[in-house]
């Protein structure tokens, strides 16, 4: 008996062809089976954020009720802590980056064909602009990166099955737990729960749980489901891991902050919020959540930001004071992302190798100046 032909579609990132069985006399499986052959037309799940299956276009209420991407929806819409766009920010009436600028496409294509048609002068003026601003600066304080050797896990014995263990993020994960400490915002971790925003794994938590052998409750928020997750090493705690996106989520529903707390204190709680690399706008949704929703119950947050080019003016809570050093909405998406060079610790900047970033015949202008290194216009785009 001869062998079911397989699906002869190549599939990019996995480096080979697709290994599903197909039809006697097709050459793709369900799948991939292109429109040519004459089959129904498929679409991307439309609730399916990561776009990770299709389905086929004349079904999409038959697959709604069974979809497990829309399910998870429902349930997170559902859930006490949820409260749409509560931290995104007051909506706009006029987006920053004109319409005419490559609609549909990403954010970082339609920046980069905003700033071709400023031409390579307007883009020379803006970068001298930054900088200019960036020395008006206050000093910032040194880099400390403090060692906590009780909150860094030991590296583990060879052949000896652990979760994954980094001693990069070993090392950021104690340094954070030490300015924590430092600042006294783990002193009375007995009565507060920590909140561990866009947790990921949970192993930020879980070295403030190492360090902080009083603490009882903790919140791990992310918008994602992982695998070899911290949480199962602390079962000990008041453990609760939600799944909500950090612009919706709501503290007023946030389990363990309703409870009193191990003195006996009348909830509900105080809080103390941390995170390691908050990507771009998430670290402003951190911020408006800690002073607009609970300022009297959040005692500080200790955050890493990441990712500045993924920042958005809708989101962005310094809106005055760049509109005070002279900075218009469309300028704040042009320094966003520039500052993409010295966060991704890229050799190229932001900007540069644009050429199929085309705005009609004009490419994307250079973004360094003339009297300015590229490295510096990052970092004064960051700062």
């Amino acid at each position: 008996m001869n062998a079911p032909q397989k699906c002869q579609f190549f599939l990019t990132q996995k480096n080979r062809t697709c290994k599903f069985d197909v039809v006697p006399g097709k050459n793709y499986c369900g799948n991939h089976l292109p429109q040519a052959e004459g089959s129904r037309p498929r679409i991307r799940c439309p609730w399916d954020p990561a776009g990770a299956h299709e389905i086929y276009a004349d079904e999409v209420e038959k697959h709604r009720l069974k979809c497990p991407a829309y399910l998870q929806i429902q349930a997170q819409r559902a859930a006490p802590y949820y409260q749409l766009d509560i931290n995104a920010g007051a909506a706009l009436d006029v987006e920053p980056i004109p319409g005419a600028c490559l609609p549909g496409h990403s954010m970082a294509e339609r920046r980069a064909a905003y700033a071709a048609t400023l031409g390579p002068d307007g883009l020379d003026d803006l970068i001298e602009r930054v900088c200019q601003a960036a020395e008006r600066l206050p000093p910032l304080p040194p880099v400390d990166a403090l060692n906590q050797a009780a909150a860094a896990p030991p590296a583990p014995a060879p052949g000896v099955t652990t979760p994954p263990y980094s001693a990069k993020h070993a090392a950021q994960q104690a340094s954070i737990v030490g300015h924590l400490e430092r600042h006294g915002l783990l002193r009375c971790v007995a009565d507060d729960v920590i909140v561990e925003l866009g947790a990921g794994r949970g192993y930020l938590g879980a070295a403030v749980a190492g360090h902080c052998a009083s603490l009882t409750c903790l919140v791990l928020v992310d918008c994602r489901g992982f695998k070899l997750k911290a949480d199962r090493a602390l079962r000990h705690l008041d453990l609760h891991r939600l799944r909500c996106d950090l612009k919706d989520f709501s503290l007023a529903g946030c389990p363990g902050l309703d409870r009193p707390g191990p003195s006996g204190g009348a909830p509900p709680r105080s809080w103390v919020g941390v995170a390691k690399h908050l990507c771009g706008a998430a670290s402003d949704f951190a911020l408006r959540a800690a002073v607009e929703q609970a300022p009297r119950r959040c005692r500080g947050l200790g955050l890493a930001t990441c990712c500045h080019h993924r920042c958005s003016w809708r989101a962005y809570v310094g809106k005055e004071w760049f509109a005070e050093r002279g900075f218009a909405p469309a300028e704040f998406e042009l320094v966003s992302w520039m500052s993409g060079g010295v966060m991704c610790c890229r050799m190229e900047r932001a900007g540069e190798g644009l050429e199929d970033i085309r705005m009609g015949n004009v490419l994307a202008g250079p973004t360094t100046s003339p009297s300015r290194e590229g490295s510096n216009v990052d970092e004064g785009c960051s700062a």
